[in-house]
């Protein structure tokens, strides 16, 4: 299934510059998690980060399709990395009296990555040079997600533990800029070429009722539709893991980053042993 990245080099720099950004947002929220609770003290402003983690970017999602659709994706990925790299800049300034920063730095980023996830799985099909490794590359990209969280939360948590916090937060920086730089190598078009005339201005709530209108006509999408949001409305506990490894195992930010890297190990598992039955 790997192969495809041995073979394809432009799969293969997207697929590494998308694992380091989400390695660096994994870093980042660990850090951040225990740097709110040892300030606050508040399990509400640790779960108040994690909104500022995922509702910018459901927010900012109707955008976010249809300028990957419409716009050159590779200057897109180059221009939110650069950034996101910017606001992470913000979060070595959080303090007693700053914590707000937190939270408005990370959801500017979150905001931004509904960006990056629509480019990036638009322009698979156009890297893959034939069906059989847009298939491999639709898996492998599939559960990029849960191993980065396994992955990054863990090894953030220890990371954070050993050289600080700050550190970490510098760590996600250079993340940001690295994913820019790798996606500017890329050399294959990200998406077929478009006249002035093709290229139609971007209306949110007319794309959202068009998708809505598709989504109706088809069980299957709406079936995956309803799935992943009583998904999301359970998911919501996760949000207490952070707490529950500093409160019941007083294990620091390394306790942290392992109770959330759990998680990810079965979410990096599932597309893997979906794509067998596809």
């Amino acid at each position: 299934m790997f192969k495809v990245l041995k073979t394809n080099r432009d799969l293969r720099l997207l697929f590494i510059a998308q694992n380091l950004s989400f390695m660096g947002d994994w870093f980042t929220f660990v850090a951040l998690a225990g740097l709110v609770q040892d300030l606050t003290g508040s399990k509400f402003l640790v779960s108040l980060l994690l909104v500022a983690f995922s509702l910018p970017s459901f927010l900012a999602s109707p955008i976010g399709g249809p300028v990957a659709d419409r716009y050159d994706r590779r200057k897109v990925l180059i221009i939110v990395s650069i950034l996101q790299a910017i606001a992470a800049t913000s979060f070595l300034l959080i303090g007693d009296s700053k914590i707000w920063i937190a939270f408005v730095a990370q959801g500017f980023i979150a905001g931004l990555a509904a960006f990056v996830r629509p480019a990036l799985e638009a322009a698979i099909p156009n890297l893959a040079k034939n069906p059989d490794e847009l298939r491999q590359a639709n898996a492998i990209f599939g559960s990029s997600w849960g191993v980065m969280l396994a992955a990054g939360a863990g090894i953030g948590g220890i990371f954070s533990q050993a050289f600080g916090r700050n550190a970490a937060f510098i760590a996600d920086v250079v993340t940001f800029i690295i994913a820019a730089l790798l996606i500017a190598a890329v050399t294959r078009p990200m998406q077929e070429a478009r006249t002035k005339t093709q290229t139609r201005r971007i209306h949110p709530i007319r794309d959202m009722g068009e998708a809505l209108h598709l989504a109706k006509s088809d069980p299957a999408i709406m079936s995956l539709l309803m799935s992943k949001m009583t998904f999301a409305v359970g998911a919501g506990v996760v949000s207490q893991l952070a707490v529950f490894a500093a409160d019941s195992f007083n294990s620091g930010d390394a306790g942290r980053g392992l109770m959330l890297g759990l998680r990810g190990v079965g979410s990096a598992l599932g597309p893997l042993v979906a794509a067998r039955f596809v």
